[in-house]
């Protein structure tokens, strides 16, 4: 990661056309060697563009406890 970049934590959820293609896809994500800890405080709704822009479609915060 590059320290000049504000990076925000996140989970990507994506859909191909087929099982297929999703495998090939996996088989080419980094894995995530080590242990993460965090706290999710909202799940978002999100949908890319025709243009790549990231557009919101809806959020579900949560409570804190």
């Amino acid at each position: 990661m590059k320290e000049d970049i504000p990076y925000i934590p996140h989970v990507t959820v994506g859909r191909k056309e087929s099982a297929e293609l999703a495998a090939e896809v996996v088989k080419e994500i980094p894995s995530l060697h080590g242990k993460l800890n965090c706290v999710i405080d909202r799940i978002s709704v999100e949908r890319i563009g025709e243009n790549g822009e990231s557009i919101i479609e809806f959020e579900v915060p949560f409570l804190k406890s």
